[in-house]
């Protein structure tokens, strides 16, 4: 049941509420107070201390939708490193591109649809090298300092 939910948040097709039972840590009041007021300095220190990058509020809300929210570039950033799930929606169904979209923060919504596309790409280079065994080469844009790592069947890392 648990790998079942977690395929269906792969593939985006989870409710707001499945979303909600699968992930069942709270989010920590010392990050979410970091990211709603865009100090990333205390969200990246929050994150190396221990705090789940993916937690939610009683509202379902990350700490990416509070700082997408209030237009934090930088803490956005500092998430989108950290891994956090782009495809997380809070409980009337927004994730937070919509969020920074809906608040003019088009720097906010840039960067990340350039994290959205940079984890595509990675994901179907990763389909790919899996069903044929090769090594998918693929340029993505670099402007806001997405890296990808691909590994090759040898297990060489490319980048």
């Amino acid at each position: 049941m648990l790998l079942g939910a977690h395929f269906t948040l792969w593939r985006g097709e989870a409710t707001v509420s499945e979303q909600k039972t699968a992930k069942a840590r709270p989010l920590s009041p010392l990050l979410k107070m970091a990211a709603s007021s865009g100090v990333h300095a205390a969200v990246r220190l929050r994150l190396n201390r221990g705090d789940d990058v993916n937690a939610t509020d009683g509202n379902g809300r990350t700490a990416l939708h509070l700082a997408a929210t209030r237009g934090h570039l930088q803490t956005c950033r500092v998430l989108l490193d950290a891994g956090i799930d782009l495809a997380a929606r809070n409980r009337d169904g927004e994730d937070a591109r919509a969020l920074a979209l809906a608040g003019g923060h088009v720097d906010v919504v840039a960067l990340i649809d350039t994290y959205q596309n940079a984890s595509n790409v990675r994901a179907t280079a990763a389909m790919t090298q899996s069903s044929t065994g090769h090594t998918v080469v693929t340029e993505v844009p670099s402007e806001h300092g997405v890296r990808i790592k691909l590994r090759s069947a040898w297990r060489r890392y490319i980048e």
